[in-house]
């Protein structure tokens, strides 16, 4: 990883505990790259790490937009992600 500049990782904490997968994030975030993660686990989405304008959801028609660009909502720090996306708030 000391020599990379880019890192795509599918499915990241596949096989992880939630605790174990928010650390490999946190770690990933701290590095100096630039770094694509892809995961199914909405637990992730109650971190203050990420954030909606580097939250991507790619949906049935292979249209990927960040959440923020999902929604017409006004999107805050306090915000919790996992809710609005569960409530469907970014498959607009």
């Amino acid at each position: 990883m000391n020599k990379s500049i880019f890192v795509f990782i599918d499915e990241f904490d596949a096989f992880y505990h939630f605790s174990v997968a928010d650390n490999i994030l946190t770690y990933l975030i701290k590095l100096p790259i630039q770094s694509i993660v892809t995961t199914h686990n909405t637990n992730l989405l109650k971190t203050k790490k990420v954030r909606p304008d580097c939250c991507f959801l790619l949906d049935e028609t292979a249209h990927l937009k960040s959440f923020a660009d999902r929604t017409q909502r006004e999107i805050r720090q306090g915000n919790n992600l996992e809710k609005l996306y569960i409530s469907g708030e970014f498959s607009c």
